[in-house]
């Protein structure tokens, strides 16, 4: 909406920065400077989504991966229960994926397939919010599990390629 402003909490001095203000209903801003876990806020909805480059940005030398895009879940629409698959290309070849977790640092029952996510990279964002990274997730299905709801992202590279989304399940409180 018009003068709506968006903000992101600063894990480094621990204050939340306005970043954008909204000229018009419907405006909106990229910023590509934005390289840690944040948690994004205002006072009306807006969509966030998470921008990632190919691998030839910005030298133009193809790599690993491609461009790719994913809307970001809301806190308040965090689940207990995700399960997601990882995928193969159409050539049967597996991507290097990843999935990036996000939950309440407190929360000592977060598993992934039943193991525990605490031992994996993790990243502070807020008080209420950590995420952790798993890296070369295999191909397949896979359920991450928490008692007080988390988010999942899901994205993997092969050459001139790649996917993203997030991973959510709907029908549980």
């Amino acid at each position: 909406k018009a003068g709506q402003v968006v903000q992101r909490y600063d894990n480094l001095v621990q204050i939340d920065r306005a970043v954008f203000t909204a000229a018009k209903q419907y405006d909106f801003v990229y910023l590509d400077s934005i390289d840690q876990g944040s948690r994004w806020t205002s006072d009306a909805p807006f969509l966030l989504v998470q921008y990632m480059y190919s691998t030839s940005y910005p030298d133009g030398v193809v790599g690993g991966g491609a461009a790719s895009e994913m809307v970001i879940t809301p806190t308040k629409s965090f689940v207990r229960t995700v399960v997601f698959q990882v995928p193969s290309n159409l050539e049967n070849m597996p991507y290097t994926s990843y999935v990036n977790i996000v939950a309440k640092p407190g929360d000592k029952n977060v598993k992934m397939d039943g193991k525990t996510v605490t031992g994996l990279n993790s990243v502070y964002i807020d008080s209420s919010y950590s995420g952790y990274r798993a890296s070369y997730v295999t191909v397949g299905g896979h359920t991450i599990t928490s008692d007080s709801g988390i988010g999942v992202y899901n994205y993997g590279y092969l050459y001139k390629e790649a996917y993203s989304w997030p991973a959510t399940t709907w029908n549980n409180p």
